[in-house]
């Protein structure tokens, strides 16, 4: 969505990230949000030399004046403001901006933002999906799924929202598999799989399960669940409200959903491969086995196989539900320029395509199994498929 006239001039970069096989850079000379990016970036480390065209390029307009907005879009139910100015779409937060960029176009994309635009909002809402959908130029994917490896045999776990993905995949590295990645994870067009800069969430209840993570948890995330179980603790007498109508049911309500959202850690990568190990094997181990979760209310865990054009558009479309904000953004743009554009539908059925062939030699392994629920026994239910 940059317009022509904002396109940087090539120049050097301070700093350069591979993700999957995308490339972003962060225009040079700005230490500070290289500082901040690098903390954001964990497992990934910057690239030692700078070849190639980048797909993604962070530039902070230092000291340039606020674009003039000829039209401004007010939040509709979603709190976001974002505004244009004729050529381009920027996401408003208070006085600072940031332009929303087009990664599924030809060339590099400049994500342009001022000074003191947030460094969270910048990489979660605009960079991390900016660099997800690039990669289909590199004829690669980023999927929506946990991943780990049996040496040099990659295991990705995907599925719904909410589905396990997480604590499956920390059951299998329990099982003796090394951490990949969780949420997100990049696959090239050769089939390698490798880390998505995110961090990984861990649910109290799940701990339990998990003796290795148990005992080596970092101290900031058993502060983080220690804070949890103290808001539960606080509103804890709010519970017998819940069922009730009315203001005392909406607090109540509240309550529980502020304490389910604490109720969970967030670990750097880095701190799981430490505990786990990571695939350490040049280019990434191969993804080999693909997991679909399926959440039913039975107490079984039932593994089946499935076709890849099955998986494709599974995957497909939890890929495009979980980048809807972005996507939102660019609905936002399609208004505000008049574009007939519709980048949601595009890019899923151009993954949908790419997923076909990305899937075709890997083995797709439909699992049904409650949630929550033990975790070992969806990783035992897939250990036994992987080695009958």
């Amino acid at each position: 969505m940059t317009s022509t006239a904002q396109q940087p001039t090539p120049r050097a970069t301070s700093l350069r990230f591979e993700i999957g096989p995308a490339l972003l850079d962060v225009a040079g000379g700005d230490e500070i949000l290289a500082r901040r990016l690098v903390r954001r970036m964990d497992p990934l480390r910057p690239l030692p030399f700078a070849d190639g065209a980048p797909d993604v390029v962070i530039e902070r307009a230092r000291g340039a004046t606020r674009p003039t907005f000829v039209d401004v879009q007010n939040p509709a139910r979603d709190g976001t403001t974002t505004a244009s100015d004729g050529a381009a779409l920027y996401l408003l937060f208070g006085d600072e901006w940031c332009s929303i960029p087009a990664p599924w176009k030809r060339g590099s994309s400049t994500v342009r933002c001022s000074e003191e635009f947030p460094t969270g909002m910048l990489i979660g809402q605009i960079v991390r999906p900016a660099m997800q959908l690039s990669m289909p130029k590199h004829r690669a994917c980023a999927i929506h799924a946990a991943a780990v490896a049996f040496e040099d045999r990659g295991v990705a776990i995907a599925g719904w929202s909410e589905s396990g993905k997480t604590e499956t995949a920390l059951a299998l590295a329990e099982a003796g598999a090394a951490f990949v990645s969780d949420k997100w994870t990049p696959v090239a067009a050769d089939g390698r799989i490798s880390p998505f800069p995110i961090n990984v969430g861990i649910r109290r209840w799940v701990l339990p399960y998990l003796p290795r993570l148990r005992r080596s948890l970092p101290a900031v995330a058993r502060a983080q669940l220690g804070v949890a179980g103290a808001i539960g603790w606080l509103v804890r007498p709010l519970n017998p409200l819940a069922g009730r109508d009315g203001a005392a049911g909406l607090v109540s309500e509240a309550a529980s959903r502020v304490t389910a959202l604490a109720d969970r850690a967030s670990v750097r990568p880095s701190e799981l491969r430490r505990i786990y190990g990571g695939a350490r094997r040049d280019g990434g181990p191969r993804l080999q086995v693909l997991v679909l979760l399926q959440t039913a209310p039975a107490n079984d865990v039932v593994v089946d196989t499935a076709e890849p054009m099955f998986a494709a558009r599974r995957v497909a479309e939890t890929n495009a539900y979980e980048r809807q904000d972005f996507f939102n953004l660019h609905a936002r743009a399609r208004y505000a320029l008049a574009i007939a554009e519709d980048p949601r539908r595009t890019s899923r059925t151009a993954e949908e395509r790419l997923l076909v062939d990305l899937l075709a030699d890997v083995e797709i392994l439909n699992v049904v199994a409650p949630f929550p629920t033990d975790p070992r026994r969806v990783a035992d239910a897939i250990m036994r498929h992987l080695v009958s």
